[in-house]
């Protein structure tokens, strides 16, 4: 999947709120990990080794990140 965007910290910014948003509680606070931490590469960008995904949240997500102005998938 290619994908460009004209600014990345922007990029991180909104893809961290999303993130912290989805994991956090009521009163805003992070909800414990609830399996242990996973194995990843080395590499940059990482990848889970032993992570499941759910492919419905995936699919909602891309759909969210292409509705970003400025970001094309």
């Amino acid at each position: 999947m290619k994908f460009r965007v004209k600014s990345v910290s922007w990029f991180s910014t909104v893809l961290l709120a999303a993130t912290l948003n989805a994991h956090a509680n009521v009163d805003g606070e992070l909800s414990p990990r609830e399996t242990s931490i996973p194995d990843t590469t080395d590499s940059v960008p990482h990848v889970q080794l032993n992570v499941k995904t759910d492919a419905d949240l995936i699919a909602e997500f891309r759909n969210k990140v292409a509705k970003i102005p400025d970001v094309s998938l």
